[in-house]
């Protein structure tokens, strides 16, 4: 079963959230930089529970907001990173290197002697077309 990107962003997802707001991110695999979605406030965030079974019920609602939150978080970041069919890996746009024969990450394309823009460097519009 071919896996697609989501699969493999999905995989390597860092949990950056707090008690009060939800966050996510993944680094490339050849810069090392970690990109992160924009933080979003979980809803009780500040509240205090009454008793113990509101307290079960935050906790709950938490773990279910966290998770929907970090679904949403590999869609989006999926859209940011590229796979090298190369070397493997999941670069950034920074690290993606659009040839003209196969868009592959920078380092191999160094490797190979062959060059290009990146993703990066392409109008955002054209960004979204070449994911």
């Amino acid at each position: 079963m071919k896996k697609s990107l989501s699969d493999f962003v999905e995989e390597r997802i860092q949990d950056l959230s707090t008690p009060e707001e939800f966050c996510f991110g993944a680094s490339c695999e050849l810069c090392g930089d970690t990109l992160t979605t924009i933080p979003t406030r979980f809803v009780k965030a500040g509240a205090k529970p009454e008793n113990e079974g509101q307290k079960v019920i935050y906790e709950t609602m938490y773990q279910r907001d966290r998770q929907m939150e970090r679904d949403t978080a590999a869609r989006t970041l999926a859209g940011q990173f590229n796979y090298c069919p190369v070397c493997k890996r999941i670069v950034c746009n920074h690290c993606f290197v659009m040839t003209g024969d196969l868009d592959i990450c920078s380092d191999c394309a160094e490797r190979l002697g062959v060059s290009g823009n990146t993703v990066a460097d392409l109008p955002d519009e054209t960004q979204t077309e070449s994911q």
